[in-house]
């Protein structure tokens, strides 16, 4: 008799596929005689606007990192489940480990398509059958690159804008005014002053004058690849260690305090379409500004 299975005994058969090929690439990398951590950072996450200063993993503890990145036992609690850390690194490990590090990746893949197949409630009981897991540290992949000549890995950071007419902002802080109001939040009560105060502006000005929002964008770890033949970089983000293999020497550049590129207060660039805005808030405390140029 043939069994039938559903989407979601499915999905539960995935991820314990997963969890075997993840056991199998960490027995592959404890026995691995070719292993070679060239770097490896752990960073744990901070507040945005706080100096990250990534650790460098050394000595000993280089393994046991490097396990809890490609296994994701973070061991983090809800830190970790909000907001992974993140493993930038340069492995080099054999053809063998090499392997088994793809094969999860194809398993990962899978168990991602079937996530999108089930409810919302469906993956909430998904996730409790795999308590150990994070979705996010569960999900994402070291990532196999061919022999690199050269790797420099850097922080990225910048700011978003979104640019609306003084009349179209009102009615946008209307609607947050109005829910900071039902709100029992302290957090969304503390914001109902702020928000009478831009309303109140914004109704007195010109209702086509243009104000635009500027904020910060959460720092992300990238990292330059240069190829062994000296052909054209790859950019790539470096949330998790980089897996190659391969002779010869490669050239790495650390990976430097998050301050060191972009000092607390430094101007940064908005994203987009080279908006020039006002850096002083249409009231105190406010994330809106004038407009300046296009």
């Amino acid at each position: 008799m043939k069994l039938e299975f559903d989407d979601f005994s499915r999905t539960v058969y995935a991820g314990l596929t997963t969890q075997n090929d993840l056991r199998n690439l960490q027995e592959s990398i404890i026995l691995d005689k070719e292993l070679e951590i060239l770097a490896l950072w752990r960073i744990v996450p901070q507040k945005l606007g706080e100096n990250i200063v990534p650790s460098q993993v050394s000595g000993d503890e280089r393994i046991d990192i490097l396990l809890e990145a490609l296994t994701n036992a973070s061991g983090e609690g809800l830190i970790g489940r909000k907001r992974p850390l993140r493993y930038p690194g340069l492995v080099r490990v054999s053809r063998e480990t090499l392997t088994l590090a793809i094969t999860l990746q194809a398993s990962k893949a899978n168990l991602k398509s079937r996530l999108l197949k089930l409810t919302e409630n469906e993956r909430k009981t998904f996730w409790g059958q795999f308590s150990d897991w994070t979705g996010l540290e569960a999900l994402r992949d070291a990532v196999v690159i061919p022999k690199p000549r050269a790797i420099s890995f850097y922080w990225q950071t910048g700011t978003s804008s979104e640019c609306k007419s003084a009349a179209e902002w009102a009615t946008v802080i209307k609607k947050k005014l109005a829910t900071a109001k039902r709100s029992h939040t302290v957090t969304a009560r503390s914001k109902i002053d702020l928000r009478q105060r831009e309303l109140a502006f914004l109704l007195d000005a010109d209702p086509f004058a243009k104000f635009s929002t500027c904020r910060d964008t959460q720092p992300s770890v990238r990292a330059r690849i240069s190829s062994p033949n000296g052909g054209a970089l790859s950019v790539m983000n470096a949330s998790m260690p980089f897996l190659f293999c391969g002779e010869g020497k490669v050239k790495v550049r650390d990976l430097k305090c998050l301050h060191d590129k972009l000092p607390p207060g430094a101007m940064k660039k908005a994203t987009g379409l080279g908006v020039k805005i006002s850096r002083i808030p249409i009231v105190e405390g406010s994330q809106i500004f004038h407009y300046l140029a296009k």
